[in-house]
């Protein structure tokens, strides 16, 4: 026969554990409020969690290699990719109204969905989906 003095424990320990599912679900956030970042050349990144560009202006340069691990939001402002650089999205990309991407020969994977409402210039090779 099942009690109520039996059951206190398991609820108790329930929603516990459910927030504390809950509280390490989210990844870091790495955001650019406004400055200007470069990647030099020959540099590898790996962010671990999502990017946002608020404002400022990011550029990976030359040889260099990002790895993002979650999303990538472009709010305001400019992305590069210069010459053979390379990045690597593991989410979704965003860019918003005011948004500027260039990708300038290279190569981009984006593993999830490329969301653009503002202005992607590619001259090199964008891939979206998992290969």
């Amino acid at each position: 026969m099942l009690l109520l003095k039996d059951l206190k424990r398991p609820l108790i320990l329930i929603p516990f554990l459910l927030l504390l599912q809950i509280s390490f679900a989210e990844g870091q956030v790495l955001t650019n409020n406004g400055a200007y970042i470069i990647f030099k050349t020959g540099s590898s990144v790996t962010v671990n969690g999502s990017m946002q560009n608020t404002a400022g202006n990011l550029e990976v340069e030359s040889t260099s290699n990002i790895q993002i691990n979650g999303n990538l939001t472009v709010i305001t402002d400019t992305v590069r990719f210069e010459d053979a650089s390379s990045g690597v999205i593991a989410g979704d990309m965003t860019l918003q109204n005011t948004a500027v991407f260039y990708r300038n020969p290279g190569t981009l994977l984006v593993l999830g969905i490329l969301l653009n409402n503002g202005f992607l210039f590619n001259l090199g090779l964008i891939e979206i989906g998992t290969p």
